[in-house]
């Protein structure tokens, strides 16, 4: 039978005397207890229950599972933590291994030792000596980094050449390895611990460049000239006959932007012509640019001869679009047009309007001497033109009055005649048939 731990109070009561427990043994003698998770009749066995194990209920503490509890949100890191210095973490199966060739293709084991990536890039090769892998003429090998070299006291830094190979000392001053190996298929040769080409050329990165003519390496590596540029003894410029004008290579014999020299601009319709700004052949030089005579309505036949608005120049002379004509300075409609009616400089009278060409007074008017007239109620033109009427003129006849003279028609009221020796030239007709004048100028002609 499993017994509860004891608390010390109850221990000590106990060792006192004033307690009695049937099958503890004596005070004096009593095993102490054994830690937390042995079993205590095989100490040496370890009974704590794996992580996330289920223990007794009746013989876990609440507090002590409350805390349990509190302990197991915690998140386990993979493989329980960092891994030793030679070993890495392998997520999937969650422990520390061996490197394999994806995180390492090689690593050493101590100084003379090292395990290599085998051909297939799978895994690790079984450690070798690297003497065994690499002649070490004499001296020792050692690895590093998971490479063989052959161990040689040598200055940090300082480089050589080996079989067209640039090797350079180690930082550890223990060894030296390639850092550069010269290609021989572009004639490099190794000299003086450095890849160098043949002749005037020179190294950069992996080719050789002749820097006095390379666009992508112009005067020094790296040095790239402009897509317009190129490479002439060591300097990016415009290739021969050209200038570079704002970072472009252009033609100042040509260029009307840069005619002659840089930012020397040509007037509209000018062209460069052997670096000067001048009219093409076919054109004339005009105020603001060049200008086609025969086509230009600002310089139609002559410099400054503009056409009037609507007018196009053709052939040298100004031509009216549409159905106008050309009336001195402005195109016309000579079939509406009251001062070229019909014809240019014709015009028609005041109130005249041009019908198809020809003037007309409107409808109910006559033109008399040049104005249109109303003959239907003019005093001065009464039913006709220069007929006069001293009363009122109602729809052409004159009816307050008469006029006698010899040379226009006599217009009398009803019930006058005409009296050319009176002062108002009518006069009354009495019943009788004689004048009834005031002024008693005698028988008066009644009006026909």
């Amino acid at each position: 039978m499993r017994l509860p731990s004891l608390s010390a109070a109850v221990l000590a009561l106990l060792c006192a005397g004033a307690l009695s427990l049937s099958g503890l043994s004596a005070c004096g003698e009593a095993a102490a207890p054994p830690p937390p998770g042995q079993d205590p009749e095989r100490p040496e066995r370890d009974v704590t229950p794996p992580p996330g194990e289920d223990t007794d209920p009746a013989d876990t503490d609440p507090a002590d599972t409350a805390e349990d509890s509190d302990e197991e949100d915690v998140p386990r890191p993979p493989c329980g933590g960092p891994c030793p210095d030679d070993l890495v973490c392998q997520v999937e199966r969650d422990r520390c291994e061996l490197p394999t060739c994806a995180t390492a293709p090689g690593r050493c084991v101590g100084e003379t030792v090292v395990r290599l990536c085998n051909e297939e890039g799978t895994e690790l090769l079984p450690a070798a000596e690297c003497s065994t892998l690499i002649a070490c003429e004499g001296s020792s090998c050692l690895c590093f980094q998971g490479a063989c070299y052959q161990r040689e006291p040598c200055a940090p830094g300082s480089r050589r050449c080996r079989d067209e190979a640039v090797q350079t000392c180690a930082p550890t001053g223990q060894f030296y390895q390639v850092t550069r190996r010269c290609n021989a298929d572009l004639g490099q040769t190794c000299i003086g611990g450095e890849c160098r080409c043949p002749g005037n050329q020179q190294l950069c990165e992996d080719a050789c460049v002749n820097l006095a003519e390379d666009r992508d390496n112009c005067g020094r590596c790296g040095n790239v000239c402009d897509p317009s540029l190129r490479c002439v003894g060591g300097s990016c410029a415009c290739p021969s006959g050209l200038q570079r004008c704002d970072g472009a290579c252009v033609n100042t014999f040509e260029d009307p932007n840069n005619c002659g020299s840089c930012g020397i601009v040509c007037e509209a319709g000018q062209a460069c012509v052997s670096g000067r700004c001048d009219c093409p052949s076919n054109l004339t030089p005009c105020a603001g640019g060049c200008a086609d005579l025969q086509r230009d309505p600002r310089n139609c036949n002559a410099c400054g001869f503009r056409c009037p608005d609507g007018a196009d120049c053709v052939n040298g002379a100004c031509v009216c679009t549409g159905n106008r004509t050309l009336c001195g300075d402005a195109c016309v409609d000579l079939q509406t047009n009251t001062r070229n009616c019909g014809t240019c400089f014709v015009g028609c009278g005041s109130a005249e309007s041009c019908i198809n060409g020809t003037c007309r007074c409107p409808d109910g008017q006559l033109n008399c001497g040049g104005v249109c007239v109303d003959i239907r109620n003019n005093n001065s033109h009464c039913g006709n033109c220069d007929r006069v009427c001293r009363g009122d003129c109602v729809n052409g006849i004159c009816q307050q009055g008469c006029q006698c003279t010899p040379f226009v028609e006599v217009y009398c009221r009803p019930g006058q005649g005409a009296c050319p020796g009176t002062a108002s030239g009518c006069c009354t007709i009495a019943a009788n048939g004689s004048c009834a004048d005031p002024l008693g100028s005698g028988l008066v002609t009644p009006c026909p």
